[in-house]
């Protein structure tokens, strides 16, 4: 198979600004570090060809000799590897990582995956599953829809939050990453346009972009902790009225500039995590919900709802009413709740606003437990039934059988998380007030992290730096799709224990005060591809 080439300016754009926060080191070692961690992060796919050192050269305006010193460091660290008719190739070294192996154990503090251990409630839940396995035995095992009692529980889970939902409009999944994958194989031909927001979940927009989309954005910021008058769900934000009308600025989204974007590059569907965002924990209030809603149904665009993470709140309470009830639509006058949308394009009738939500027991319950879930329209449902075969077979039995049982326990299991996460914000509060002065790490009322704003634009070089102390930490431009965006912030999750808390933000202190006082970081030695999650 042919590498993938990357061309001189898309490896710019990856590289951002990275000359305006150098340290200490020569030029070519900044410029062999950067790419270095493009390639740790995964923003530079393994097996990718480097540009030439000319071509290269000339697009960053530096001489030959210092891309080729780059390219030199690189093949040192082995990072880069040159092979003959492939050029130079983004690699990495030593000996494969076993995919049982945590990154973590080779001593470094993991902040790179937000995600919880196993509830207490997952062991009796899979007992009891291997207990009920032999019943089902005598069938194949393959099954593309998933158990009928499961998908029958799904639905309800819909509809006792507002969303009338029938078991024919429920589709079992391996995890919300599958299912994401499925929506873009059946909705998404090559070149049509999908909305991301900006920062979103990298994993989700590798999959728009391998059904071969092309990404448009729309902003979100952190609004975590506040209260919203207007909303009456568990999102966070302003009211509107403090925004000075603007619908939704305050709650983290620009309605206006949504629905303009939509106007504008009308894209065949939008990814969107409206509770307890991944990675700003910022969730949309009910006005503005209501007006993306009415720009999705003027613009014809499919709304992919993801709310994995919308159970993850300190209070204990979850999620609220489903996105797209007609309270939503209700609440800014966009949408009567006896009026039906006009049809998006080649789809067929839908709901309003043709929303599709996903779901997963990831988050909640562990991720270890491969089940997730696609709730739409049967047209839908349908379709990502009809391209399953080129990925799977269905979503593993006894799985599903675990997974029915803990449905039940929904409401158990948001108490839990909530007493869970309640202990590592408080930490990462006082941790950060002691060790990371001048950091604005906003209030947390839930979600997987804070999205932490740094002082000056210098997340690369203390995802660097933190390496060196003993951390695992993601630079902020991975939650973006244009490059170097996102330098002045990182993402810091309470997904993870108090104890490797303490550990972590002291060391996170000493990397930032090297990573922003431009002492240089030096050579980070061998290390491993980051997986988010």
């Amino acid at each position: 198979m042919n590498p993938l080439r990357l061309s001189p300016a898309s490896l710019s754009r990856a590289l951002g600004a990275w000359r305006e926060s150098l340290g200490g080191e020569p030029l070519h070692r900044e410029l062999a570090e950067r790419l270095r961690l493009l390639i740790l992060d995964g923003r530079l796919p393994l097996g990718s060809r480097l540009p030439s050192e000319r071509a290269l050269a000339e697009e960053l305006g530096l001489s030959r000799t210092t891309v080729a010193s780059a390219y030199d460091a690189l093949r040192g660290s082995g990072h880069a590897a040159s092979r003959q008719g492939s050029g130079t190739v983004a690699t990495l070294p030593g000996p494969a990582l076993h995919p049982s192996k945590p990154v973590a154990t080779e001593g470094l503090v993991d902040l790179s995956r937000a995600s919880l251990p196993a509830s207490l409630l997952v062991p009796p839940a899979l007992r009891t599953a291997a207990e009920e396995l032999p019943a089902f035995l005598s069938g194949t095992g393959y099954d593309l829809r998933g158990l009928p009692h499961l998908r029958a529980k799904i639905a309800r889970h819909y509809s006792d939050r507002g969303l009338p939902t029938r078991p024919e409009q429920v589709m079992v999944t391996l995890g919300a990453q599958h299912a994401i994958h499925l929506l873009a194989s059946a909705l998404l031909r090559p070149g049509d346009r999908a909305l991301v927001e900006a920062p979103t979940y990298p994993h989700a927009a590798d999959a728009l972009r391998g059904a071969g989309a092309r990404l448009v954005t729309t902003p979100v910021v952190s609004a975590a902790g506040r209260s919203l008058p207007d909303d009456g769900g568990p999102g966070t934000g302003a009211s509107v009225a403090a925004a000075g009308g603007r619908v939704g600025g305050a709650d983290g989204w620009d309605a206006e500039q949504f629905g303009a974007t939509l106007r504008r590059a009308q894209p065949t569907l939008a990814y969107l995590m409206p509770v307890r965002h991944n990675p700003t924990g910022s969730s949309m209030s009910r006005a503005t919900r209501a007006a993306v809603l009415a720009a999705a149904r003027d613009a014809g665009t499919v709304l992919i709802v993801d709310e994995t993470t919308a159970s993850l709140d300190l209070t204990g309470v979850g999620p609220g009413p489903a996105f797209g009830d007609d309270v939503d639509a209700a609440a800014a006058g966009v949408l009567r709740a006896s009026e039906t949308p006009a049809p998006p394009r080649g789809l067929g009738r839908r709901s309003a606003a043709s929303v599709v939500h996903l779901g997963s027991l990831g988050k909640l319950f562990w991720g270890g437990l491969r089940v997730g879930w696609i709730r739409a329209e049967p047209e839908i449902v349908e379709r990502c039934i009809a391209a399953r075969p080129a990925h799977d077979l269905g979503t593993p039995v006894v799985e599903q059988l675990a997974a029915a049982h803990l449905m039940d326990e929904w409401e158990q299991a948001v108490g839990e998380r909530a007493d869970q996460l309640r202990a590592s914000a408080a930490a990462l509060t006082r941790l950060g007030r002691e060790h990371l002065p001048g950091w604005d790490i906003p209030p947390l009322g839930g979600g997987l992290a804070a999205w932490a704003r740094l002082p000056e634009a210098a997340s690369s070089a203390l995802a660097i730096a933190a390496r060196e102390h003993g951390v695992l930490i993601p630079a902020g431009p991975w939650f973006g799709v244009d490059g170097g965006a996102f330098e002045r912030f990182v993402r810091l999750p309470i997904t993870v224990g108090v104890a490797e808390l303490e550990v972590a933000l002291p060391a996170l202190g000493a990397a930032w005060a090297e990573a922003s006082g431009h002492l240089g970081t030096g050579p980070a030695g061998p290390g491993r591809a980051v997986e988010l999650v």
